[in-house]
């Protein structure tokens, strides 16, 4: 399961800090979710709040033999997406920050098996 490292969860009575980013200068910002590039990791959560952000995720999927299948909300152009502290990204791009951490700048997560709603781990790759 997602863990936020120690220096970085804060506690659950302050959730005026549940929607902002450390950066890599040490300072705060609000999160923008038009330019969300960051990691899960460097969101300001605690770990009450992480544990019901992703196993609210987990509990939309439908696993299949092959795809794992987002059955949650769809996109107009039918890709799944989730919405987290007022933050919609898309399902894959989810599912990927939590099995892999990170997402360098300017790249995008697709799934090698051109199914727009599959969210498997070992299905996604990066461009």
């Amino acid at each position: 399961m997602f863990q936020i490292p120690p220096d970085t969860a804060v506690s659950c009575t302050t959730p005026q800090y549940t929607k902002q980013v450390i950066t890599n200068e040490n300072k705060r910002e609000t999160l923008d979710i038009n330019s969300y590039q960051s990691t899960l990791v460097g969101i300001r959560l605690c770990q009450k709040d992480t544990e019901e952000i992703t196993n609210r995720f987990w509990k939309l999927i439908m696993k299949t033999p092959g795809c794992w299948l987002w059955q949650g909300a769809k996109n107009k152009n039918g890709e799944g997406q989730y919405s987290f502290l007022n933050t919609i990204m898309l399902s894959r791009k989810f599912s990927w920050l939590l099995t892999n951490n990170k997402i360098p700048r300017g790249y995008r997560v697709y799934p090698k098996c051109g199914e727009k709603l599959c969210v498997h781990p070992q299905h996604l790759f990066l461009w």
